[in-house]
């Protein structure tokens, strides 16, 4: 049995043999192919070249690159070269023709055509001077009340009476000072003159506006804010209130007299 087995293996080497050197004749042959082609191919390169024509521009531009100067940077020391030699000394008379020449005398026009300049006359007129009015709020107005206490017709050190000031501001104005006079009744014709710290009997700084009002009510017994009793008489009482803005600027005033059609005369005793 081993025999066979033997027999039969050295029987296919036998006919495997030829196959595998047939192969290996195949690949050698192609690769023989392969190498010869591209030796022809190389070949063919080398007969065709570069183009002539290639190779002078080619050269042509590796020459300007390395040797040739640039044109605009000789221009440019030219002109450096000219601008930094000294200038020769001209005469005195061609100096003086090209002045004239470059900037000419020009002659006033009152000088070169006098019949078209005419003296200017200033007309002296009356200048009234104008002081400068504050621009009041037109729509604020105040309204002031007045009542004896105790129902007692006078004034005295034990006997106020009550002056209440209200104020009604338009949508400028933020804060409100008052100033209360009491201004004695003979001056009444001229009362904004005496509207003064002698007569003055009650103050309110920086009031706030709320909805549109404010007010401020003043007891007076007979004195001034700096506590001196007034003379006994006749006396009007004056409201005068300043009005501010949002920064607390003053931007108007109204003032108003107590009474309605003339002013209410108040007894002081």
């Amino acid at each position: 049995m081993s025999r066979i087995v033997l027999i039969v293996s050295v029987v296919v080497f036998l006919f495997s043999f030829p196959l595998i050197g047939c192969r290996s004749n195949q690949t050698d042959s192609k690769v023989e192919e392969t190498i010869s082609e591209l030796a022809q191919k190389e070949e063919e390169l080398k007969s065709i070249g570069v183009p002539s024509f290639i190779t002078q521009e080619q050269a042509k531009m590796e020459k300007e690159e390395t040797n040739a100067p640039i044109p605009e940077l000789q221009l440019t020391r030219e002109m450096l070269a000219k601008e930094t030699k000294p200038q020769e000394a001209l005469p005195r008379e061609f100096k003086t023709q090209a002045e004239q020449l470059i900037r000419p005398e020009v002659k006033p026009l009152s000088e070169s055509m006098p019949e078209l300049v005419k003296p200017q006359v200033v007309e002296k007129k009356n200048v009234r001077e104008v002081k400068e009015v504050s621009n009041y709020p037109t729509k604020s107005y105040t309204k002031v009340y007045f009542s004896y206490r105790n129902g007692y017709n006078y004034v005295s050190k034990d006997k106020p009476c009550k002056i209440t000031t209200v104020l009604f501001a338009s949508k400028d104005v933020w804060y409100a000072d008052y100033n209360v006079y009491a201004v004695p009744l003979g001056k009444a014709k001229v009362y904004k003159k005496y509207l003064i710290e002698k007569y003055l009997v009650g103050i309110g700084r920086n009031i706030s506006i709320v909805e549109g009002r404010s007010q401020l009510t003043v007891y007076w017994t007979g004195i001034n804010i700096a506590k001196k009793p007034l003379p006994k008489g006749n006396y009007i009482i004056v409201s005068s209130v300043h009005l501010k803005n949002s920064k607390k600027q003053v931007i108007g005033k109204v003032i108003k007299v107590l009474g309605t059609e003339k002013p209410l005369v108040v007894v002081l005793k």
